[in-house]
């Protein structure tokens, strides 16, 4: 017997908004009390609740254009998990509550904005909550949080970075945070890259410049211009500041090795390279090693060479790449060639990833002499929650044996 289909119960239009109205006062006692404490939502007249529902601010919503991800499922998808992290992700209040992105867009900010231009005397509590309030809208909390929101949502669009076409950004103009009335609507935008070509090696290779692109930017707000004496060389032919441009070769061994996107290495390095005024170098004979790090944590080198008006970036080295102070170290302490590295795969991130080298005492201590500790708190960056991490004995006892039969 067919089962009969359960009709849905009719609701009036003056009835519906009457539903909208309560879940939308419920979204602002909660912002609130994360906000200020309990006790306050209360006291607020329902005609100031109603100005505030009257200009409630829109949803955040995303548009993606096919120009940017081609596939029609990867773009529902792109949708999926945007929404995921603004209700997902959480940012911390001053009372130490956590509020999710798109109540932060949304009913925090609603509540900040209107609250500081309230007229006085509103109601009787309404000093209080504009006190309580003030820190929000008047002291670094609001930008840091902005800024952090910007950067943590850019952060998923480094995957669709083309060295050839551009890297993708947010354009945020409609947010809130940035237009008064905005629509709430992102945009995803593809920011060409100023490219040009150099013969390295006998051949032509494409480059690209790195300079600094804001995460709320949709053009490159400053170009990087490195003098000499900033990478280390004393005595050079010029003290001008140079250009500097990589080659997407170098991108791709960042990538290979550091096992992270080299649309970030690509927006980071730029932003370093911008603002830094001093950077820790290692000056070789035909090149320099650029050391390079994520967050506080050295993981490699980006190796740098000079062409007459230009500075180049030529490949990565991970610490424990051959050519670098640690790699040479790691190589004097367990005698391992190029060969043994790369079966053991120490030569990128993962088998600091797949290995429980820390738990094995002695391969680790060979590690951290050579320089290479920072690689296993970089490593924690990675989500290893599903993974079956590995014994690393067998490297311990592999080490071991190169070490022999390079003794004889």
């Amino acid at each position: 017997m067919a089962r009969r289909k359960v009709s849905k119960k009719y609701v009036s239009p003056a009835g519906n908004e009457i539903l909208v109205q309560k879940a939308f006062f419920e979204r602002l006692r909660i912002a609130l009390e994360k906000l200020i404490g309990t006790g306050y939502f209360e006291k607020i007249p329902k005609t100031t609740l109603l100005k505030c529902y009257n200009v409630r601010y829109p949803t955040v919503k995303i548009v993606v254009d096919h120009t940017i991800i081609v596939d029609e499922k990867e773009r529902k998808k792109y949708k999926e998990d945007f929404n995921n992290r603004l209700k997902t992700f959480q940012l911390k209040t001053m009372t130490g509550e956590s509020i999710s992105y798109a109540s932060f867009l949304t009913e925090v900010l609603l509540l900040i904005q209107v609250f500081n231009f309230l007229p006085e005397n509103e109601y009787k509590k309404e000093t209080d909550i504009k006190a309580l309030l003030k820190p929000y809208f008047e002291g670094e909390w609001y930008n840091r949080n902005v800024s952090e929101v910007y950067s943590n949502l850019n952060f998923y669009n480094y995957e669709y970075f083309d060295f050839y076409k551009g890297s993708v950004q947010f354009i945020l103009s409609e947010l809130r945070t940035i237009k008064p009335g905005g629509s709430n609507v992102l945009q995803l935008c593809r920011v060409p890259h100023q490219l040009a070509s150099e013969e390295i090696d006998h051949a032509i290779r494409p480059i690209s410049r790195l300079g600094y692109l804001p995460p709320n930017g949709t053009d490159w707000n400053k170009l990087a211009l490195i003098s000499a004496e900033q990478l280390g060389l004393e005595n050079f032919e010029t003290h001008e500041k140079l250009p500097i441009y990589i080659q997407h070769h170098a991108l791709r061994r960042y990538q290979e090795r550091s096992l992270s996107s080299m649309g970030l290495a690509f927006i980071h390095l730029g932003h370093i390279l911008v603002f830094a005024q001093n950077h820790t170098t290692v000056v070789r004979n035909s090149h320099i090693l650029l050391a390079y790090y994520a967050g506080r944590h050295k993981i490699g080198y980006f190796v740098v060479t000079h062409h007459l008006d230009k500075w180049i970036v030529r490949t990565f080295l991970l610490l424990t790449n051959e050519g670098t102070p640690e790699g040479e170290k790691l190589k004097e302490l367990t005698a391992i060639n190029k060969i043994d590295a790369q079966y053991l795969k120490i030569d990128t991130m993962e088998a600091f990833i797949n290995y429980d080298i820390e738990g094995n005492e002695k391969l680790f201590a060979i590690f951290k002499e050579a320089g290479c500790a920072s690689l296993f708190e970089y490593a924690k960056f990675f989500d290893r929650t599903n993974k079956q991490i590995k014994n690393a004995d067998f490297i311990s006892k592999y080490l071991s044996i190169a070490g022999d039969q390079d003794e004889y």
